[in-house]
């Protein structure tokens, strides 16, 4: 079977903007923005490094709003505070509450104390909705490629391992002969995907059937480059706060801005907006001032909002792959 060679890398047509900078922190702020507005959590700060077994911390500014039971957010972590010395005010607490993972945390990291969305229950919303939106549904995707090279009397080429994230081909080109550069499309008539295959030891158990030249006009000339460029899923957020989101998902850089829409609705559940945090208030608030249905409407207006983004998202994919092209 023909050699791979390696470009397994994410077709990003916006590489150059400004966007696509964008890191899973900045996603996890702007979903902090949807979701409470002007109102803000009880923060703080660690004196001092924290590695990822220390059980004994202290707060710049003391413990202030901390209770026994308390939980504290520190960048992805979520910690529980067990107890509260009197006199030096150091907190005693459990790591890696709720899933989160005990890490190592920089000396003055924010300390968000009982906060009502920590970032780790962010992140998590973020990936649902990274995962919902390649769905079939949606008509989303990644732009994923690799290479390999067309062999004599050979018409299919088995997938690479690293590639088993192909959902269907956007385009098949090959390097033809001649000055002028031109990389010549594969018709879509000529081949196609075939899934559960035996195929080579480190390979994905998928083959892409070429058809013979002399039916199809325009076929590929063996022994050159042939890039096949394919939708797939997207992939999750890493743990690495200052990763950059784009590369690490595979989602362009102008579709950033739904999985935190989504991850905004999904959170608020009962909660709408900072009017609705009935846990914030000095006292109780009286029914007119959340009506019932308050939440469910805030809620509905993001998700018409990411309903939207994604027809528009869609229709640019379209755009740029026609159907039948």
């Amino acid at each position: 079977m023909a050699a791979f060679l390696s470009e397994n890398t994410n077709h990003l047509l916006l590489e150059n903007s400004p966007t696509s900078l964008l890191t899973t922190d900045d996603l996890i702020s702007e979903v902090e923005e949807h979701l409470y507005g002007g109102d803000r959590d009880n923060l703080n700060f660690l004196t001092s490094p924290l590695n990822d077994t220390e059980t004994t911390i202290q707060l710049a500014d003391g413990p202030s709003g901390v209770t026994t039971g308390s939980y504290l957010g520190i960048n992805l972590e979520k910690l529980y505070v067990r107890a509260i010395d009197p006199t030096s005010g150091a907190l005693t607490v459990r790591r890696g509450m709720l899933g989160s993972q005990p890490t190592g945390h920089d000396q003055d990291s924010l300390v968000y104390i009982d906060p009502l969305f920590d970032k780790w229950s962010i992140f998590r919303a973020l990936n649902v909705e990274i995962a919902s939106l390649s769905g079939a549904d949606n008509g989303l995707f990644a732009e994923r490629a690799f290479t390999t090279m067309t062999q004599p009397v050979q018409r299919t080429y088995d997938v690479p391992a690293a590639n088993t994230d192909l959902m269907f081909i956007l385009e098949i080109r090959w390097d033809s002969y001649g000055p002028e550069r031109y990389w010549a499309k594969v018709d879509r008539r000529q081949y196609e995907v075939i899934r559960d295959v035996q195929t080579d030891t480190g390979t994905s158990g998928m083959s892409i059937r070429i058809e013979d030249s002399r039916i199809f006009p325009g076929a590929f000339t063996p022994g050159r480059r042939m890039v096949v460029r394919y939708a797939a899923g997207f992939s999750p957020l890493s743990r690495n706060l200052a990763d950059d989101a784009s590369l690490a998902t595979g989602m362009a850089a102008t579709m950033l801005d739904i999985p935190a829409i989504g991850a905004a609705a999904r959170l608020m559940g009962v909660r709408a907006a900072k009017r609705t945090f009935i846990e914030r208030a000095v006292g109780s608030r009286r029914p007119s001032e959340v009506p019932a249905g308050a939440t469910a409407q805030a809620a509905s207006v993001l998700l018409a909002l990411m309903n939207a983004r994604i027809v528009s998202e869609a229709e640019r994919l379209r755009q740029l792959w026609p159907v039948g092209n």
